[in-house]
């Protein structure tokens, strides 16, 4: 390789010196985006005691919205369901007994429905095969019998439906309609929360990591710094206005060693930052759950789910009701000419 002119390998230089700053700078920006979500500032020891307290107070607000979720819940199913809450008390709930009864009540209806069904169709079976129907009664009840099959099986489903969700959520629709299980769950809240003392102790180690990494970081832009202007000065001072290829690849590989460096941190880098993350995630959204009335964990977000529920179970239970009844009756009704047809064929075969 021929001699390169001075101008050419200073470019050739700073490029290379340009690759080492980007690769600082990628790994400063990943970082300086993090510190920048919680307020950090330069000085690196006041890192994990401003971290920390940043998180105990994010969690603080996220605690005392749960609570005021479940208070608005409490309310609202109160007001809506229990008339207030009056007669209310630790072991009684207006609102409960309202929805036991309707789940209750949705469910004998299904039954009720089902009984006279199945007697409807035994009864039209024996009286059609003894020929003891009228034509007007056989396409009646053959066109019927598809549409209430159909009725059935909704409600059978509507009633699996009802009880599987209210055997999930058992749990936490006590804590929203017993005061004294709400209690027990805002004191869960308030005890588990995350103190900025747990979240120091948990992060100085890491930061400090995080921090030799970037003082290493700093130390490697100033050696590459230096790097270049002893090179410009070298270059500038030769006799010649061209410098040896092999003057010049030597002088660019130590670049290449400066990024390397750089690059190097990487993984630990990144797994440092993660680990930080991770620790904001759990300490800000601490406790995930809570116990319900039964003692056993819930998920936060399922607990507050309760109210919702509260009203998809009453609305199923109401829709059961409004479905059924109205065929029950109709049921009744044929019953009962099926049953004259009946008695009538056997007094005749008296």
């Amino acid at each position: 390789m021929a001699d390169i002119t001075i101008d050419e390998a200073l470019r050739l230089a700073m490029s290379q010196e340009e690759s080492v700053r980007d690769a600082i700078l990628t790994l400063d920006e990943e970082f300086r985006s993090f510190r920048d979500s919680y307020m950090l500032p330069n000085n690196a020891s006041q890192w994990a005691p401003l971290f920390a307290a940043r998180v105990a107070s994010h969690n603080k607000e996220y605690r005392h919205r749960i609570k005021q979720d479940l208070h608005v819940s409490t309310h609202n199913l109160k007001h809506l369901y229990s008339e207030g809450g009056d007669g209310d008390d630790n072991k009684r709930s207006n609102a409960m007994n309202l929805l036991l009864s309707m789940i209750i009540g949705a469910l004998k209806t299904n039954r009720t429905l089902n009984r006279r069904l199945d007697e409807y169709i035994n009864l039209h079976t024996h009286l059609l095969q003894g020929n003891f129907l009228s034509l007007a009664d056989r396409v009646f009840i053959r066109k019927t019998l598809p549409d209430l099959e159909r009725c059935r099986e909704k409600l059978a489903r509507d009633a699996v439906g009802v009880k599987e969700l209210f055997d999930a959520y058992k749990p936490c629709l006590y804590v929203i309609s017993y005061k004294r299980e709400l209690k027990k769950c805002e004191e869960a809240l308030s005890a588990r929360k995350t103190t900025k003392g747990d979240i120091e102790r948990e992060t100085a180690p890491v930061f400090r990591i995080l921090s030799r990494l970037f003082e290493d970081r700093k130390s490697i832009f100033e050696e590459s710094t230096k790097l270049g202007h002893s090179h410009a000065v070298a270059w500038f001072s030769l006799s010649t206005d061209r410098v040896d290829p092999a003057t010049l690849r030597q002088a660019l590989a130590q670049y290449d060693v400066l990024r390397d460096r750089v690059w190097a941190q990487k993984a630990i880098h990144d797994a440092s930052v993660n680990v930080i993350k991770d620790i904001a995630v759990e300490g800000e959204f601490a406790p995930s759950t809570v116990p319900g009335a039964d003692g056993k964990e819930v998920p936060i977000n399922t607990m507050r789910q309760a109210f919702d529920v509260y009203e998809r179970i009453c609305a199923s239970c109401s829709g059961m009701v409004q479905l059924a009844d109205p065929i029950i009756e109709t049921l009744v009704e044929y019953l009962a000419v099926l049953r004259l047809t009946e008695a009538h064929v056997l007094a005749g075969l008296a």
